[in-house]
């Protein structure tokens, strides 16, 4: 039996339960599957979205960047920020490197004391 003829639309639902459930339960399955159908129709447009993207992607032409120019004091002021931007790579990184050293240090001993 295909996968897809255990599948029952809300119209379907409807009909198949109205005896055995309240108006309130009905309502509620009505609201899901509108919600339903709004995702996939905001998915698909998403999904259209990146198509045509994907399109203007392959109509790229490479560049090559020839020539630099940049006076003195713009690229101190480059260097300044780099230096900042990067200061919290360097604490992340010295947290993570305190971590792994106490660990081994620990093993180490640990193997040492046997």
């Amino acid at each position: 039996m295909p996968a897809s003829a255990n599948v029952v639309t809300s119209k379907e639902a409807d009909t198949l339960t109205a005896d055995r459930q309240s108006p309130e339960l009905l309502q509620a399955i009505k609201k899901m599957s509108a919600e339903q159908e709004a995702i996939r129709e905001t998915v698909e447009m998403q999904n259209g979205i990146l198509r045509q993207l994907i399109g203007l992607q392959s109509m790229a032409h490479p560049v090559i960047v020839q020539d630099f120019r940049m006076d003195f004091g713009s690229m101190v002021v480059f260097m300044i920020k780099w230096v900042i931007a990067a200061i919290p790579a360097f604490i992340i990184l010295f947290i993570v490197m305190s971590i792994l050293a106490s660990i081994f240090s620990g093993l180490l001993f640990s193997a040492v004391m046997r």
